[in-house]
């Protein structure tokens, strides 16, 4: 008795004495008097750092403990497994067929394909204010600390280099992860709602949700949270249940993976923590404390990121704040708005309402009730947390997994109580067929993209083919450098070149395609201070000529060629 006490002191102790200096890296990060310059210049390489180390503690800790976790998941997985198998194939087909692969978000999803060929090619995380490509390698000559997480960029910067920098490489994996995700929602109704058809329920629904659908063709890293999310989950529940070393290692590394996905995703913690005290009760949690050691140490330097962005966040709007109360009531409003429309979410809803009143079990509840909370309510107070927000729907993608968790076993609730000699079987049938409509209908409801992102999807499409135009070892100057160097070409951006003119003559040298100046509405300066005057100084001293053009009733898009006058310069 007297030893377990002493271990169990130990275990206290050593937690505590983590826990303790995270918070002070994170409180010191905040309130440091060090030089911004200096942070920046440790984040711009030890995010990306902790990131890719987290990454890789998952693979090598999926591959270590793969014997344990197959003993595990055995135990949960029932006869009709085939039936998952059906719901990722028809998804794959559906998806691929009918749900255009584009972005959705502007411009966010250039800024992490720049983000993730800044760390494949110099190991260092910037956005870019002045950008160079010289031999098919990017470097970030002036440029930015980003105050998002670096998950998502890290985890695409290998995987860019393999394919040539390829514009289809975000989607793949994110395509791939979705799916896997359907797999991971299946594995954990069969872990929640043992000896019940619950399991194929959830899957299928999470399969069949329209955001699911959209979101998995896209760039964004929201995937890849809600991902790495229920990978966690599935690892926490495998540990509790069989709490070895191995599957310690993989729980954590997941949750570390997971807490990068996205800022907010720090709260996987406890929920990982509530997981395994629910279904390891007091064994597991006794041999907690060296896998939350090894996160702790992990998550070092997501601590010194969070404590440096909270320190000043600002989304890039002028006029508005990246968080606040504000918020809450309009972006409650839209969620409501686009259930009403949506009705295969609000089915969803209905379901998950039955299901949590009448669970088959009462184990998962409270877990699965903080998943929810921690992956929905963040972004209700953030000011593009709102559904009319282009993009905003993607901020959920999150809580979408325990949404489908407990729709399933609303469903099986309604099954028993209505048709309850059914088979599990002919259910699982049934419901395959109801979701490959309802993937039907999704399909040709998606296939229309977000009316409110049409301006900047046509400037979009007009840069790709005016950036034919353009040299290799030339310059584009815009608005929006990301977007550019997501092309594969070198450029700067216009207020950085305005504050010195003569900036112009030194990239000339550099530059021998020429420079060339690229403007269209949505990449309109206007919302920040100064770009507009920016923008009219640098056509104002310098000789053009249109190499591209189109009008539309949006505004003008135009691609032009600068020829630069050493008199024009002289100041």
């Amino acid at each position: 008795m007297g030893a377990a006490m002493r271990q169990g002191s130990a275990a206290v102790i050593t937690v505590a004495i983590g826990a303790a200096l995270w918070v002070t890296t994170l409180v010191g990060a905040h309130y440091a008097t060090t030089e911004a310059a200096t942070i920046c210049s440790t984040l711009e390489w030890l995010s990306p750092a902790s990131c890719a180390l987290s990454i890789a503690a998952v693979v090598v800790a999926a591959i270590a403990s793969r014997d344990e976790v197959r003993r595990v998941v055995h135990l949960w997985v029932p006869q009709q497994w085939p039936w998952l198998a059906v719901i990722v194939a028809a998804a794959l087909v559906v998806r691929l067929l009918t749900v255009p692969a584009t972005e959705r978000v502007y411009y966010d999803e250039h800024t992490y394909m720049q983000l993730a060929r800044g760390i494949a090619d110099k190991g260092r995380g910037r956005v870019a204010c002045y950008g160079v490509i010289e031999e098919q390698r990017f470097q970030c000559v002036i440029g930015s600390y980003s105050h998002w997480s670096f998950g998502w960029p890290t985890l695409l910067a290998g995987p860019l280099r393999l394919t040539g920098y390829a514009r289809w490489t975000g989607t793949a994996i994110n395509l791939s992860m979705s799916l896997a995700t359907v797999v991971l929602v299946g594995l954990l109704a069969a872990a929640f709602f043992r000896n019940t058809s619950v399991w194929v329920m959830s899957a299928a629904i999470y399969a069949s949700l329209p955001a699911n659908q959209v979101w998995s063709r896209t760039n964004a890293s929201e995937v890849f949270a809600a991902f790495a999310v229920a990978l966690a989950a599935v690892a926490a529940v495998c540990f509790a249940q069989r709490p070895s070393r191995r599957l310690g290692y993989f729980m954590m590394a997941s949750a570390a993976m997971a807490a990068q996905s996205r800022n907010e995703m720090l709260l996987v913690v406890p929920l990982v923590m509530i997981l395994v005290a629910s279904f390891g009760g007091r064994r597991a949690v006794s041999r907690l404390w060296w896998p939350v050691g090894f996160l702790i140490l992990l998550l070092l330097p997501q601590a010194l990121h969070l404590g440096w962005v909270s320190r000043g966040y600002q989304p890039g709007v002028v006029g508005t704040a990246g968080f606040g109360q504000q918020y809450f009531a309009r972006n409650i409003a839209s969620v409501a708005e686009y259930v009403r429309h949506e009705p295969v979410a609000f089915i969803c809803l209905i379901l998950a309402s039955i299901g949590a009143f009448k669970s088959p079990t009462r184990k998962a509840a409270l877990p699965l009730c903080l998943w929810m909370l921690f992956a929905f309510l963040p972004a209700l107070f953030h000011f593009g947390g709102s559904y009319t927000f282009p993009g905003g729907e993607r901020f959920f993608l999150a809580c979408l997994p325990p949404l489908s968790l407990w729709a399933g076993a609303g469903l099986y609730a309604l099954h028993v109580t209505l048709i309850p000699h059914v088979r599990a079987t002919v259910l699982a049938a049934g419901w395959t067929l109801m979701f490959l409509i309802a993937l039907r209908w999704n399909a040709s409801h998606t296939v229309i993209v977000d009316r409110n992102t049409q301006t900047p999807r046509e400037d979009c499409a007009f840069l790709r083919a005016a950036l034919c135009s353009v040299p290799d070892d030339g310059l584009v100057i815009t608005a929006d450098p990301p977007v550019v160097i997501a092309e594969g070409k070198s450029a700067a951006m216009v207020t950085w070149v305005g504050e010195d003119i003569v900036r112009l003559q030194e990239m000339v040298g550099r530059h021998p395609g020429g420079l060339y100046f690229y403007c269209a509405p949505s990449s309109s300066p206007d919302h920040w201070p100064g770009g507009a005057q920016a923008e009219n100084h640098v056509l104002s001293v310098v000789q053009k000529i249109i190499v591209r053009e189109q009008i539309a009733p949006q505004g003008r898009r135009v691609l032009y060629r600068l020829f630069v006058n050493d008199k024009s310069l002289i100041k």
